[in-house]
């Protein structure tokens, strides 16, 4: 697989439906823009992990196991430690 143009990192919060409803709208991107994008989706300690079709998308998922008040910066900084990407949105 070829190296990522940009790296879309979204993270989440027992919000399924809201993941699912972004997952459906990139695989809707033009084929050409999707391939040279990978998108990164961070989990942050939700009651249930969550369960995707990747598609033909470039989607990593990652969970978060502990419960700590600092999860959110610390989701977003997972998200820029895992991209391959030069470009973060």
């Amino acid at each position: 697989m070829s190296m990522p143009k940009l790296s879309v990192i979204t993270h989440f919060y027992n919000q399924h439906d809201l993941v699912q409803e972004h997952i459906s709208r990139w695989k809707q991107l033009p084929k050409g823009v999707s391939e040279k994008v990978e998108f990164i989706c961070i989990d942050d300690f939700s009651d249930a992990p969550i369960v995707i079709d990747r598609g033909d998308l470039d989607i990593s998922i990652y969970r978060v196991l502990d419960d700590i008040e600092w999860n959110m910066p610390g989701c977003k900084n997972l998200g820029a430690f895992m991209s391959r990407s030069d470009w973060l949105l």
